[in-house]
């Protein structure tokens, strides 16, 4: 790292200056951070800084950045059927639970809120000393801090609940919605009252409006409720706790929940196996539907039955191959008149009553588990001369289950609930 640094000293890498000071890098025992102007320019020397390093110690910058999910080489063109917006949303929302960089911005947005409204900071005071609120309208020279803070205040307005009490309440009187959920600029042209707080109009745990008796909102104030005792100013609607996942989380909420979410992600998943379902409920499999939609074309008859066309639906599981499969390592899917979906499979046994909660996480383990190695089957049997039979899928399945089931604390009860399995 003492080379790199040289060698960006050396550079005309463009530096950020702040009056008489300059930050180009900051230097640790194994690590670097590079601050400096984001222009293209300053990329390409920032680029030419790495190389050099690289050419002469040997090390090699790590450029797989988020081509990490999807495959394994830095060189190689992949087809990416998943898009990363959806990815990097919530598992229950449909993706991996990715947290995304905005997402992340923004929970440390209102966790800032939250500890500038409850708890007593240098930092707080400080910033209700220079811009009174983050609900005041901002100043032309207003920090991009600030500025962020106050729009993250704003979507969560409706999220926050301000209580006034009797000691310390550090609410601006003007900016802060603390009256009924409105504030009192909302309400009425009391400029006077701008660089007031609510503390400074609260007298032995009273409203104390002396000197103020000509103020139009008088009557309408002194019907807020003050609390006694050091208490939150802001408390979260809907949680008495809230913890930064809430505030993430609030992040999608405008995100419809899909409700096979908990058949994937189950308290038993394996990950690899539940991947893969996930990519099969979103069409991230490539079938050769799929590619035929991004016209690349392959032979469209299904390898594993050999006789109908290949879809992500035929496959799973209305496929003959599949099906015997599935039915065969748990035999209530015989029940069906006609080879369902996937989605059917697990409303199915959602849906079935004499089943206990751990017997159903088992059969949608057993489900990913299918589809997995299905999925595998299909690739060599694709790509390959070999040859597949049913018994054989079963087989691998089965060995698979024993394996990741062999510790499981009611094991011996899904052996006598499902002996096919195992």
């Amino acid at each position: 790292m003492d080379a790199f640094s040289c060698g960006i000293d050396v550079s005309n890498f463009e530096v950020i200056s702040c009056g008489n000071t300059s930050v180009k890098h900051l230097l640790y025992a194994d690590d670097i951070l590079v601050f400096g102007k984001a222009s293209i320019s300053n990329a390409d020397m920032l680029n030419e800084a790495l190389s050099i390093f690289a050419d002469h110690s040997g090390l090699k910058i790590d450029k797989l950045c988020s081509k990490f999910l999807f495959h394994g080489s830095v060189a190689a063109k992949k087809l990416h059927l998943v898009s990363w917006k959806k990815t990097s949303t919530p598992k229950c929302c449909g993706g991996l639970g990715l947290p995304s960089i905005n997402s992340l911005q923004f929970a440390h947005g209102v966790s800032f809120l939250w500890r500038y409204y409850n708890f007593d900071t240098i930092v707080g005071d400080w910033l209700r000393a220079k811009y009174s609120s983050p609900y005041k309208p901002l100043l032309v020279r207003a920090s991009k801090f600030w500025k962020f803070i106050s729009s993250t205040a704003s979507k969560v307005k409706g999220d926050l609940a301000f209580h006034v009490s009797s000691i310390n309440c550090n609410l601006s009187m003007l900016w802060d919605p603390w009256c009924a959920g409105f504030a009192v600029s909302e309400l009425s042209q009391g400029h006077l009252l701008n660089n007031y707080t609510v503390k400074e109009f609260i007298s032995d745990g009273r409203w104390s409006f002396s000197n103020w008796s000509a103020f139009p909102l008088l009557n309408r104030i002194t019907y807020v409720p003050i609390l006694n005792g050091p208490i939150h100013a802001v408390t979260w609607i809907g949680s008495s706790n809230p913890v930064f996942k809430t505030f993430y989380m609030k992040f999608y909420s405008d995100l419809e929940t899909v409700h096979w979410y908990k058949f994937v992600w189950h308290k038993n998943t394996a990950l690899r196996h539940s991947a893969y379902v996930w990519l099969t409920l979103l069409d991230g499999l490539k079938t050769a539907d799929i590619l035929a939609k991004r016209n690349i074309v392959i032979n469209p008859v299904c390898p594993l039955c050999r006789k109908e066309a290949e879809s992500i639906v035929h496959c799973f599981f209305q496929c003959a191959h599949t099906f015997a499969v599935i039915s065969s390592l748990i035999p209530l899917f015989r029940n069906f008149l006609l080879p369902p979906t996937l989605l059917q499979l697990f409303d199915f046994i959602d849906g079935n009553r004499r089943l206990h909660n751990f017997e159903k996480e088992f059969c949608y383990f057993v489900i990913c588990c299918t589809v997995y190695y299905l999925w595998r089957d299909r690739n060599t049997l694709r790509f390959t001369a070999s040859k597949n039979t049913v018994q054989d899928s079963i087989r691998r399945i089965i060995h698979a289950i024993k394996v990741k089931t062999f510790n499981w604390k009611r094991i011996e009860l899904l052996k006598v609930a499902f002996p096919s399995c195992f």
